[in-house]
């Protein structure tokens, strides 16, 4: 999944979050009125996340990554998660981003798909 910078997102949806606490990968942020579950959110770190819960008191993300505190600004992307699949993929290791890890992409066809 390609994204913009921070500054970006922060512009074209006018709405920044703070981190409230952080349990491992699972991250609340506060903030963000319009998000909505599902949605990608990124950090001014460069980490990218995903909405998993909305409660009352925060919006709920798993982070990937270890640079995410207390305290660091999230902005919503506006889309959700999307992954490429597709036979170019087999043998491949990829994050949960879909990212390529190990491996190379073979030949064959690849399509985004969003992430349920």
């Amino acid at each position: 999944m390609e994204l913009r910078e921070f500054s970006y997102y922060l512009t074209e949806f006018a709405e920044v979050g703070r981190v409230s606490r952080v349990a491992g990968a699972v991250v609340g942020v506060e903030g963000l009125p319009k998000v909505r579950l599902g949605e990608v959110v990124l950090a001014e770190t460069g980490e990218v996340g995903q909405v998993v819960a909305l409660e009352e008191e925060a919006e709920v993300m798993m982070i990937t990554g270890q640079d995410v505190t207390v305290g660091v600004r999230v902005v919503r992307v506006g889309s959700e998660m999307q992954v490429e699949v597709g036979e170019a993929l087999l043998g491949t290791m990829v994050n949960p981003l879909g990212e390529v890890v190990l491996g190379k992409l073979g030949p064959g066809e690849r399509q985004s798909r969003r992430l349920d």
